[in-house]
């Protein structure tokens, strides 16, 4: 376990493979585009310039706060790189008073012309509830999210069909 004072911090990693060109990828990486690709995702877009994510676009979803933590609440995310070029999309999440989560990723080209899609996210806990959850339990609930994630836009970028949760 990662602590300092006794904060709870979690590191996963997670790569999916998918037969697409990662620009088109990258442009699902979107808080209004993921209503395509994620089988119930709603959330609230509370600043956008181009109505489409962007640098310091700033959204908000309840759909992974009960995941991670058992209980209702909103997650607010805050898109602090957005760069089409690399292509990577990094964010900030702000879970309640409960943690942050730093979520990088990745779109890499690979030598077939498919893109390695690769997630790294750092959960840091901001109270003592989070914390008693445990490392192995929060690394467990936010891979749980990142492989949903990853099945759901390999299926629907391969398929053009939205992957159903059950």
């Amino acid at each position: 376990m990662n602590q300092k004072n006794n904060t709870l911090r979690v590191s996963i990693k997670h790569e999916v493979e998918i037969n697409a060109p990662a620009a088109d990828i990258f442009s699902l990486a979107c808080p209004v585009r993921e209503e395509e690709w994620i089988d119930q995702w709603h959330c609230k877009l509370i600043y956008s310039k181009s109505g489409f994510n962007e640098n310091n676009c700033v959204f908000a979803e309840e759909m992974s706060f009960p995941v991670l933590f058992e209980k209702p609440g909103t997650v607010h995310w805050h898109t602090v790189l957005h760069n089409p070029e690399a292509p990577r999309v990094d964010f900030l999440l702000i879970c309640g008073d409960m943690a942050l989560i730093k979520w990088e990723t990745d779109f890499m080209t690979q030598p077939d012309n498919s893109t390695r899609v690769s997630w790294n996210l750092i959960m840091t806990s901001l109270c003592r509830e989070v914390d008693e959850i445990g490392q192995e339990a929060l690394s467990e609930r936010l891979l749980t999210i990142i492989m949903f994630l990853g099945e759901a836009l390999k299926h629907y970028c391969e398929t053009g069909e939205m992957l159903k949760l059950n």
